[in-house]
């Protein structure tokens, strides 16, 4: 397994504490807080959490949107969380990085392919995959 998703690393970090030496008291998220604390982040803010590398929302931001638009995703926070969750699945399938898989979908985007969001991104992932070392 290369990377457990959002959910799953809040809640590890929050039964890990007691478990490795920290405070069980304030330290720990409850798991109201810790859903609270996921309620509030953004989609861009869970993508800089979720993606492989160290990316902020911010440097996310402008492939991301690029790639909505190209292949006919609105800029909503429905629709980002959507892309999100496209990106992350097939980067774990293919073992690929997010943000290689939308800098290869923006290249697909300027042949003038026409494919949904989600076809885009698996042969992205794809032709990553076959491009030799």
């Amino acid at each position: 397994m290369r990377r457990a998703g959002v959910a799953a690393i809040l809640m590890l970090w929050s039964f890990c504490l007691p478990a490795c030496g920290g405070s069980a008291n304030s330290d720990t998220l409850s798991e109201a807080d810790r859903d609270a604390t996921i309620e509030a982040m953004s989609a861009l803010e869970l993508m800089a959490v979720a993606f492989d590398g160290d990316y902020s929302a911010e440097e996310i931001r402008e492939p991301l949107f690029l790639a909505m638009q190209c292949f006919g995703l609105t800029d909503t926070e429905r629709n980002r969380e959507r892309a999100g969750d496209v990106l992350v699945t097939v980067s774990n399938e293919h073992e690929v990085a997010e943000m290689e898989i939308l800098e290869e979908m923006l290249a697909i985007c300027a042949t003038g392919t026409n494919f949904s969001f989600p076809d885009a991104a698996s042969w992205a992932a794809v032709a990553l995959v076959a491009e030799p070392d």
